[in-house]
């Protein structure tokens, strides 16, 4: 699915969404990353979308999963956000105790 085509239009977006997961097959060892959705969804502005996505992601798997986040700069817009500063806080206080 061609997630970033979609970026002008927020409805069609998140039909996409929707079916991709309908028909996707569960991928419990978390080989394979889909990183096409939060990219389609910091291009399209819907930082709601994205923070649930991303929130989601880090209360299932743990915040290591940030990381992709926090560097990226596809994300910079979302920088400001409570809800992001609350996610990147999280992820550099774990990060901090790996050391």
């Amino acid at each position: 699915v061609a997630f970033h085509a979609l970026r002008q239009d927020q409805t069609k977006l998140t039909e996409a969404v929707k079916a991709y997961y309908a028909g996707v097959k569960p991928d419990a060892l978390r080989l394979v990353e889909n990183r096409t959705i939060p990219t389609a969804y910091a291009v399209a502005g819907d930082s709601e979308a994205l923070l649930d996505y991303v929130e989601e992601l880090v209360e299932q798997f743990g915040p290591w999963e940030f990381y992709y986040f926090a560097i990226d700069p596809i994300f910079d817009s979302m920088r400001d956000l409570p809800r992001f500063q609350a996610l990147d806080k999280q992820y550099r206080q774990w990060l901090g105790q790996q050391k």
